[in-house]
C-alpha cells in the first residue's frame, strides 16, 4: 500500500492491495485527497472495513501481542519521545496485569481491579489519567481497525484527573533565592534560561549556537533533543507553533555571550546546553535543599515564567506565542487560575469609566505588551 502526491494534480493518491471475502487478491486506487493525512485516514478506514467484511476479527491473541500490532500501526506518526513514553508506561503499568490475557477475554471487572491497583500506587492524579487513557487507546484501536466488538473500558469510569488541582511554580523571590546558591556557571546559566524564557527542557537541549541572535536578542527554537543511550537525538519541536522565536532580556543575552566566549572554540552547529533531564533533576534537588525553597519539577520553571508574565499583565496571546502553545485555549486553560485577580482590575477600570468619561485606553510607553488607563 502506498500514499503519494500526484505531481500534475497536486492531490494525494492511495494505491493498495487487499484480499476480499472470497480470498482473491485485489487492487484499489483512490485519488483526489487534498492532504496526506486525509489519504492515510481513508486507507486505514478502507482496510478496517475490509477486515470486518472478511470477518477477520479473531482477536484471540494476548494483549501483549496486540499491543505490538498497535504500536506498529501508529509509530510512524509519532515522535521518538512519544513512542518511548508509551513503551515505558506500557511496560510499567499495563503489561504486568494485561500482558498474558486474551484480548477477547478482558472484562470490565478486570479493568476495575487493575484501576484499583493503579490507585493504590499513590501516583499523581494527572498521571493516573494518562495511564488510563493509554489503555483506552489500545482497546479503541482494536475496535476501530480490527473489529473488536466489546470494549471493556467503555463501561468503566476513568480514573485520575485531566488537570492538576494546583500548579506548582516559583515567584521571582523564590527563584532568586535558588539561583543565588548555585556554584556552577553552566548550571546557573541553564536555570536562568529556563526561568526567563519558559522554553521546554528538550528545546533548551536542542539550542545550537546558530540559533542564537546576539544582536537582536532572541533564540530560535528549531529543534528539541533528548539524551538516549549516550547520545543526543534531535527532532522537530512538539507542534508547528512550538517552532518559534523567543526574545531574551539583555542581561541573559550577555550571560550567554560570555559563556560562549569562554570556550576556546565552538562550532555554529554545536549545542549550547548539552545537559540531561536527569542531571537537571539532581541539580534542582540539591540546590533547593541548600536554598531552603520548595522543590518543584524542572517543567514547573516553564509555569513559573508564565505566571511571572501574567502577573505583569502580559496579554494571553503573547504568552501563548512565547510558550509555543498550539491554541490559545491551552494557555487559558493551563493558567486560568492565575487570571481571576485581573477581573478585579477590570471592574476597577469600569468604575473609572462610569465616573470619568475622559478615561481612555492606551499602550504603556515602557511596555508595549501591556494595556493601561490614562486620563
Amino acid at each position: 500500500m502506498s500514499v503519494y502526491k500526484d505531481k500534475k494534480t497536486k492531490n494525494w493518491v492511495v494505491t493498495l492491495r487487499y484480499t476480499d471475502a472470497t480470498g482473491k487478491e485485489r487492487r484499489r486506487a483512490k485519488r483526489g485527497f487534498r492532504t496526506k493525512k486525509e489519504a492515510q485516514e481513508w486507507e486505514i478506514d478502507f482496510l478496517a472495513n475490509i477486515n470486518k467484511e472478511n470477518n477477520d476479527t479473531n482477536l484471540d491473541i494476548t494483549f501483549d501481542e496486540f499491543y505490538e500490532t498497535y504500536m506498529n500501526d501508529i509509530s510512524n506518526r509519532l515522535r521518538f519521545t512519544t513512542i518511548r513514553g508509551k513503551r515505558t508506561l506500557y511496560e510499567t503499568y499495563l503489561k504486568p496485569y494485561f500482558g498474558n490475557l486474551l484480548m477477547t477475554r478482558i472484562s470490565a471487572s478486570n479493568i476495575i481491579r487493575w484501576q484499583n491497583e493503579i490507585l493504590g500506587k499513590n501516583l499523581k492524579p494527572t498521571y493516573v489519567r494518562t495511564i488510563n487513557n493509554q489503555l483506552n487507546a489500545v482497546f479503541n484501536h482494536a475496535n476501530r481497525y480490527y473489529g473488536l466488538k466489546d470494549i471493556p473500558t467503555k463501561v468503566v469510569s476513568p480514573i485520575g484527573k485531566k488537570s492538576a488541582e494546583a500548579m506548582e511554580f516559583w515567584t521571582k523571590e523564590e527563584f532568586d533565592r535558588f539561583i543565588a546558591v548555585i556554584d556552577d556557571d553552566s548550571t546557573r546559566l541553564i536555570f536562568y534560561t529556563l526561568f526567563y524564557t519558559g522554553i521546554r527542557v528538550g528545546e533548551l537541549m536542542g539550542i545550537k549556537l546558530k540559533n542564537i541572535n546576539f544582536d537582536r536578542g532572541h533564540i530560535e527554537i528549531r529543534s528539541t533533543a533528548i539524551y538516549e543511550k549516550g547520545e543526543y537525538i534531535f527532532s522537530k519541536p512538539k507542534t508547528p507553533k512550538a517552532e518559534r522565536i523567543v526574545t531574551i532580556p539583555n542581561f541573559l543575552t550577555q550571560m550567554i555571550s560570555n559563556y560562549v566566549d569562554s570556550f576556546y572554540f565552538i562550532d555554529m552547529n554545536e549545542q549550547i546546553f548539552p545537559t540531561t533531564k536527569n542531571r537537571l533533576y539532581k541539580d534542582m534537588k540539591k540546590y533547593c535543599k541548600i536554598a531552603n525553597v520548595k522543590r518543584i519539577r524542572i517543567h514547573d520553571l516553564r509555569h513559573s515564567h508564565a505566571s511571572l508574565l501574567i502577573e505583569q499583565g502580559i496579554q494571553p496571546n503573547i504568552v501563548q506565542e512565547r510558550l509555543g502553545h498550539e491554541k490559545i485555549e491551552t494557555t487559558l486553560t493551563t493558567y486560568s487560575h492565575l487570571y481571576p485577580n485581573k477581573q478585579y482590575h477590570l471592574a476597577d477600570f469600569l468604575n473609572q469609566i462610569a465616573n470619568d468619561t475622559d478615561v481612555t485606553i492606551t499602550e504603556t510607553s515602557h511596555n508595549p505588551l501591556l494595556i493601561s488607563t490614562t486620563k
